[in-house]
């Protein structure tokens, strides 16, 4: 997304994101790995004999499965026939990926054979699938990461966006695939198998705002401001979405009959005023955790009770917890109950 000249960085120091990484500047986590996989993408390194040999090992890993360290598995195998990665291991050829998982350390999701054809996919067609690549980057996030090191949350992939990882009881999910098998290692990489594939957010930012009824007054001051053509797909952003009843609130507030009586220039900073850099997740706030948007400025989470957000102005806001995390192929939303005001 190429950032509009009036657009500012913001740095976020987030303790609490799904590995832990500790302080996040500019994009945080998400643009480490946009920039990990922009070195896989321009990496020409190659061993066509260690590429061959991780396929080789990767279509013949099942009978490895006992050394797995889910605590499952033995009753997995009891009930259903062992995975294969055939597909899998052909899409890593067909996407020329298969330099990057053996000169890389990474942790992977792996689909089984049967996964992908629950999509009917398989290796005789899974070079026809559009975005391959994408695709596959979304199952890889880099180094390695165990089972054991897994927290509830989102966890940025090299495709740019993130998977969410949960818990219930024992098992382990990414996004709606279960973790069948844990802790797998081929090479230098870390496999879990998973019983799904994973596919990535298709919608914009512009996308889901454009098409929701409830963000028609957002979509037409984006529009009125031209904002719209700084979401342009080249970077990320984490968006706080105020709904149409927020716009009304708001108005009600001002003492104003419309959008209209608002300059366009104090209209611009607002809106910006609730855009932030990078992917920021529900699972990445803390109480009292200081933001700076785009705008300028600063505002501040309280998590004490209701999730909210205090503006400079010391109004609440109220984060709408169904409607938190909405991934786009360009960053996340979070919905909000009012319009957030900046100093102006």
């Amino acid at each position: 997304m190429k950032k509009n000249s009036l657009l500012m960085k913001t740095s976020l120091c987030l303790t609490t994101g799904i590995f832990a990484f500790g302080c996040m500047t500019d994009s945080g986590s998400t643009e480490k790995s946009s920039d990990f996989a922009a070195d896989i993408a321009t990496d020409t390194t190659t061993d066509a004999a260690a590429e061959e040999r991780f396929a080789i090992e990767l279509e013949q890993l099942a009978p490895g499965f006992e050394s797995a360290t889910a605590a499952d598995n033995t009753a997995f195998l009891g009930r259903v026939r062992i995975p294969t990665f055939f597909t899998l291991a052909v899409a890593l050829r067909e996407a020329d990926l298969l330099g990057a998982v053996t000169s890389n350390q990474l942790t992977i999701f792996a689909p089984t054979d049967r996964a992908f054809a629950r999509l009917g996919i398989h290796p005789w067609n899974v070079g026809e699938v559009e975005n391959l690549s994408d695709i596959l980057l979304y199952h890889v996030v880099p180094g390695q990461v165990l089972s054991s090191d897994l927290r509830e949350g989102f966890a940025a992939t090299l495709n740019g966006a993130a998977v969410e990882v949960n818990f219930d009881r024992r098992r382990i999910f990414i996004d709606d695939a279960r973790v069948r098998f844990a802790d797998l290692r081929l090479f230098d990489d870390t496999l879990h198998v998973i019983d799904r594939v994973l596919l990535p957010p298709a919608e914009s930012i512009v996308d889901v705002v454009v098409g929701n009824d409830d963000f028609s007054i957002l979509k037409d001051a984006l529009l009125r401001t031209g904002l719209v053509g700084a979401f342009d797909g080249t970077s990320s952003f984490t968006v706080f979405a105020p709904t149409n009843d927020a716009f009304v609130a708001l108005l009600g507030e001002l003492g104003v009959a419309s959008l209209d009586d608002i300059s366009d220039e104090v209209l611009a900073q607002v809106l910006l005023y609730h855009v932030v850099d990078g992917r920021v997740f529900s699972s990445d706030l803390s109480d009292e955790l200081e933001v700076s948007p785009l705008s300028g400025g600063i505002f501040r989470f309280d998590l004490d009770a209701a999730p909210t957000i205090i503006d400079e102005n010391r109004r609440e806001v109220g984060l709408v917890p169904s409607l938190l995390d909405v991934q786009t192929s360009d960053g996340v939303i979070h919905v909000i109950d009012r319009v957030l005001l900046p100093v102006l």
